[in-house]
C-alpha cells in the first residue's frame, strides 16, 4: 500500500515537472510550499532575470544585510510604488550609500527575498 502511494506521488510530480517545461527551472517562479524542494546545489537565479528599478534609500543595515528603499512603480512586476527591504550579499554593493540617496538598482526574486544584484547612486 505504501509503495502504491509513493508511486502515485512520483507520477504527480513528474507530470508537474513535464507541464512546467520538462525541468525544475521552469518552476522557479512558482510557490513551492508543500511541493518538492530544490536541492541545495540548484540555483533559482538561473531561471530568473534581474529587474531594474529606481528609488530613494531609507536605511542601510549592514548587520542584517538589508537596505530599505522607497522605489518607484515596477511595471514589469505590476508592483506599485512602495517602501521595502532588499537583501544584499556583498557589503561592497552598499559602500558609501546613505539614507536619502537616489539610486538605480537591479534585483532578482529568490522565493520571498528580493536580492540586490546592482546598486548605483
Amino acid at each position: 500500500m505504501n509503495r502504491m502511494f509513493t508511486l502515485g506521488v512520483l507520477a504527480v510530480l513528474s507530470a508537474s515537472v513535464y507541464a512546467a517545461g520538462g525541468s525544475m527551472n521552469g518552476m522557479a517562479g512558482m510557490d513551492h510550499s508543500g511541493h518538492m524542494a530544490m536541492t541545495q546545489g540548484e540555483s533559482t537565479q538561473t531561471a530568473q532575470h534581474a529587474v531594474a528599478a529606481k528609488g530613494v534609500v531609507k536605511s542601510v543595515d549592514l548587520k542584517s544585510g538589508k537596505v530599505t528603499i522607497s522605489h518607484e512603480p515596477i511595471p514589469e512586476l505590476k508592483w506599485p510604488a512602495m517602501t521595502m527591504r532588499f537583501t544584499f550579499r556583498d557589503p561592497k554593493l552598499v559602500e558609501g550609500v546613505r539614507a536619502g540617496d537616489k539610486v538605480s538598482f537591479t534585483f532578482v526574486q529568490e522565493g520571498t527575498l528580493s536580492v540586490l544584484q546592482t546598486l548605483s547612486h
